[in-house]
């Protein structure tokens, strides 16, 4: 149980950044008060009016309808047009928008087209209070008989198409897909890769502008939400029209009228006009040489109100890294380590109502894979009285299986707002893996790379000088097999109540299941005669069962000044059970390393039992029971020329956790009780300027409170790896993290370009680390959580880009700057205490382009370099001081006959690391040609992906406890020959 000091200093830190951000949130506020009051006194109060037009059979938007307002004794209020949103998508909604007195009162709306008979709407206003607004019935307007402007002409109108790739509206940034030159065959992700500004992750993480995507969309619809790689690597770029990123209001904010969560960042993908209806299908198939094999089926069915949508993919060219950036680069952390073999099938189905009132979308994907890696690491491990060396490598073969499926389910009206989520989900993992480890107290690259050196210490490890520095080496051959289940349920009602506060009812469960089953066979020696060698035959037996359940209740007080005031309570209980006994099965007569028993073989339940390994298995249950009160404010207001989005959240959290945890003597149940304060606060503002300019400005910071795991705190011994020791320690404290963001953007929609600034700062107080001591005889390592102090960085970015200069050129530039502070604690066994030792890491990455583009031609420049130097406070700390840079050339051009050239060439240097294997120069070189056939709809593409073989897979990370360079296997460079067939069904247009 917590001290009752500790919680009162922890409330009192708490208190006083409180107290802090709420001082450098009051300039904010105070402004926004200045202009709620500025306005309140030129004109009195007002609510909102709101209603939408419509086409009474589809349900389309109508524009250009004319609405009047009048009273009931139709006299004219007010008139106006009907404004849009969301315009070119499906939910692209005409609405308008009438400023009336707040108090009891009756209208007539009537709403004029020129095609279409009048319609007229009766709106009450039955009850003020604190509504801000009221919502009109809908106008459903009848089509007039065809005849009846038939003989209507149009004066005759010359369009002149140019490609502009890119355009700013407000907030939102368009690109037109079109204006992108793209090879043959292309889907989504090589047109997002193309795009100024946009970094895609191998995980399908989107970024703009330094800046992470929240989702894509699909016309504005959910696809896969969370998966993004679905639609990047299943969408053929040919049925896209724009892509558009910007801040959407969320569906529940859109419903509520106001913004009570912060707005997502969102990528939209809009298809063509003829894709918006109709039937499409995408195949395509391919060989190569080494083997290599590509396929890829997609469908889709769609119309305004539905979607179906049917895919799958083969391939072993390690999917992840098919293509590059939109200057040529290849990103290093874009590659699929190792050689993967992938398979996957899924759909999803989409439907809405004709009023849009209700819709359901369900999800399902099964996937298969093959991953063999070869990883090869040296490490460089820094201690007080000289540094230790480690060199290993590892082979491992892995086969994975997922099957996973998702509804949701919405049902809407004027006052009520349900979802539901329900999702099922099945993993299971195979994985076969043999590695070999030696610990050195001298550094062995004088015998060579990792390779000599395991070599010259497996196989002959008494002669030569330089390979009698090793202290221990290991082998392991290992088989693991792991099976997880998962359900869950989320469902959420909000309701508008009649005096204009909102209500908020949500339930959240889940239940899931895991089993894994670890056999390995250990070989441990030590270069000191005085330590015996290790010799285990080892199984581990883990079953984790874990469920919860999330109650809870909102309350929302709206005032008329855009000002909002939330309450709510939530209460969560979780529970974990987690059983790990392991076996020592060389325990056993004939079960020792080297007898005649297969890797994953298991003698009969009574011997298992009496192979035991008693000091290393555990059995733990948790349970945990949370209560949290929350208080939060937010001010959300939209002129036309600025948009302001404040909040303030002060939530309070009282949390008990119990835990039963049994091991060998120890059998012990502890409890621990946390209050928590955790405030946080997020100022946001927009100025539009119309066609002239955008700008935002974002300044948010918060505070977090960390636990230690209930286990660390126990003395508790684990040493089932005999090379890496864990001990407990009962003296942990909590610890806390205080994170400070700021951001400025500037954008010019008339000159095409833009600038942005982030700078981010985050504090550690009192973090746990894991402290450790090193016996230098044996070379085993016993690790020790410990609470530290001076653990902090900060990093910032700035960016600029220019479309359109000397209307063919283009230009971007990008830096970053990241600094990290770390501290740890290490010992040698014999001294008296432990040292502290802290490591300071810079990153500089800086990256610049220029393209030109015209007609079918692409040119793109562009350079990178990233500068990491690391310093520590010890006196023997080694300096580092790496480089890593790229010059390259992308071009795409299509040539007579109508055969598209797609080439990209890229150097690629290291310099300043310690493995001389890791200071190289290598030169990718891409390229592919293709050609449509039989109008657009067979295509043959030839592709040659690193011509020169010459790829590589090579990373480095710094830390406080030390250095350690990997390398990776990759699939070599190979060509491909594949032929892709397209069909389109559109239904026929009414005379």
């Amino acid at each position: 149980m917590e001290k009752q000091g500790s919680r009162m200093e922890g409330l009192l830190k708490a208190i006083w950044v409180w107290g802090l951000l709420l001082g450098l949130s009051s300039g904010a506020v105070a402004q926004a008060r200045q202009e709620v009051a500025k306005e309140d006194t030129v004109k009195s109060r007002t609510i909102a009016l709101w209603g939408h037009v419509k086409d009474g059979f589809t349900y389309a938007a109508l524009h250009g309808t004319f609405v009047t307002l009048m009273r009931e004794d139709s006299t004219v209020v007010d008139t106006m047009h009907v404004q849009c949103l969301d315009s070119g998508t499906p939910q692209e909604d005409t609405y308008y928008r009438f400023n009336v007195p707040p108090r009891r009162a009756r209208y007539i709306i009537k709403a004029e087209h020129p095609d279409y008979y009048p319609e007229y709407v009766d709106c009450t206003v039955r009850y003020v209070a604190r509504n801000s607004y009221v919502d009109a019935r809908h106008h459903e307007m009848r089509r007039r008989p065809r005849s009846s402007f038939a003989d209507r002409s149009l004066g005759e109108v010359v369009v002149k198409a140019t490609k502009i790739r890119v355009a700013y509206r407000g907030d939102t940034v368009v690109y037109n897909a079109d204006a992108f030159n793209l090879s043959e065959g292309a889907m989504l992700n090589e047109l997002v890769r193309q795009l100024p500004g946009a970094e895609l992750k191998p995980n399908g993480e989107i970024y703009v502008n330094g800046r992470k995507v929240d989702y894509l969309t699909l016309n504005g619809t959910d696809f896969f939400k969370g998966d993004n790689r679905k639609m990047l690597d299943n969408l053929p770029a040919f049925t896209v029209q724009q892509v558009k990123v910007y801040d959407k209001t969320t569906d529940r904010s859109e419903f509520l009228g106001y913004d009570t969560e912060k707005k997502a960042y969102v990528m939209d993908v809009s298809l063509k006009r003829e894709y918006n209806t109709g039937y499409m299908a995408n195949v395509a198939a391919g060989g190569g040489t080494d083997s290599r094999y590509a396929g890829r089926a997609f469908g889709l069915r769609y119309s305004d109100r539905s979607r179906v949508t049917l895919f799958g993919g083969m391939n072993n060219t390690n999917v992840y890294n098919d293509r590059p950036g939109e200057n040529g680069e290849w990103p290093e952390e874009s590659l699929t380590n190792g050689e993967f073999v992938t398979r996957q099938v899924g759909g999803e189905f989409f439907w809405q109502n004709k009023a849009r009132g209700i819709e359901d979308k369900l999800t399902a994907n099964a996937e298969w894979s093959d991953q063999f890696v070869n990883q090869k690491s040296a490490t460089e491990a820094y201690l007080p009285q000289g540094n230790r060396y480690t060199r290993s490598s590892s082979l491992q073969d892995v086969d994975y299986t997922g099957v996973n499926a998702n509804n949701w389910l919405t049902w809407k009206t004027k006052d009520h707002l349900l979802t539901v989520h329900s999702y099922v989900g099945y993993d299971c993992t195979d994985m076969r893996g043999h590695a070999r480890d030696a610990a050195f107290d001298a550094d062995p690259s004088a015998v060579g790379g990792i390779d000599e050196v395991l070599d010259s210490v497996f196989l002959l490890p008494s002669s030569g000088s330089a390979r009698m520095r090793w202290l221990n080496r290991s082998s392991t051959r290992s088989l693991f097999e792991e099976w997880k289940y998962n359900v869950g349920h989320d469902m959420m009602w909000d309701a508008k109540l009649p005096w204009g506060d909102n209500l908020q009812l949500r339930f959240t469960g889940s239940l899931s299941r895991t089993e894994n089953d670890r056999f390995e066979h250990y070989l441990l020696d030590y270069a000191s005669s005085e330590s015996e060698a290790d010799r285990r035959n080892r199984y581990d037996r883990r079953r984790r069962r874990n469920y919860y359940y999330q109650p809870s209740a909102e309350y929302t007080f709206n005032f008329p000044n855009d000002w909002h005031f939330l309450t709510y309570y939530i209460y969560k209980q979780d529970y974990r059970s987690d059983s790990s006994p392991r076996y020592r099965l060389d325990s056993l007569a004939g079960w020792e390393v080297g007898a005649v028993r297969h890797l994953g073989e298991l003698p009969s339940a009574r011997e298992l039992s009496a192979a035991l390994d008693v000091p290393n298995s555990y059995y733990r249950h948790d349970l945990s029971r949370v209560h949290t009160l929350g208080l939060r404010t937010f001010y959300s207001r939209r002129t036309e020329d600025k948009y302001i989005w404040f909040n303030f959240h002060l939530p309070f959290t009282q949390s008990k956790e119990d835990m039963r945890y049994r091991r060998e003597e120890i059998d012990a149940g502890l409890q621990r009780r946390v209050f928590r304060v955790q405030p946080d606060f997020t100022y946001l503002v927009y100025w539009f300027g119309g066609t002239r300019y955008f700008r935002t400005f974002m300044v948010n910071a918060d505070m977090a409170l960390g636990t230690p795991d209930l286990v660390n705190r126990l003395s508790v011994r684990d040493a089932s790896d005999p090379l890496h020791v864990r001990v407990g320690n009962p003296h942990l404290q909590n610890s806390w993290r205080y994170n400070f963001r700021t951001g400025f953007l500037h954008r010019s929609s008339e000159k095409k370009w833009f600038t942005q600034v982030n700078v981010n700062a985050w504090l550690g107080v009192n973090d746990v680390a894991q402290g450790f001591s090193y016996n230098s005889e044996t070379g085993v390592y016993t690790y020790r959580p410990q609470n530290v102090d001076g653990n902090r960085g900060i990093n910032g970015s700035l960016a600029f880009q220019k479309e359109g200069m000397a209307e063919y050129w283009n230009v971007g530039a990008n830096l970053n700057y990241d600094f990290h502070r770390s501290v740890d604690l290490s010992s040698v066994e014999g001294m008296t205490e432990s040292v502290l030792s802290k490591v300071h890491n810079h990153e500089t990455k800086a990256y610049l382009s220029t393209g030109y583009q015209r007609g079918s031609l692409t040119l793109n420049v562009g350079c990178d370099a990233t500068y990491r130097h690391a310093d520590g406070s010890r006196a023997d700390f080694n300096t580092v001081d790496a480089f890593d840079f790229r010059y390259g050339l992308l071009g795409e051009y299509t040539m007579p006959w109508k055969i598209h050239l797609s080439t990209r060439l890229n150097m690629y240097s290291r310099r300043g690391y310690d493995e001389a294997a890791m200071n190289t120069d290598y030169l990718i070189w891409n390229a592919s040609l293709s050609r449509s056939f039989l109008k657009d709809r067979l295509m043959v593409k030839v592709e040659g992906v690193d011509l020169l073989r010459q790829m590589r897979s090579v990373y480095m990370d710094v830390n406080v406890q030390g250095k350690t360079e990997t390398y990776y296997n990759i699939v070599k460079g190979y060509y491909m020959l594949t032929l892709g067939w397209k069909l389109t069904r559109n239904p026929k247009k009414r005379e």
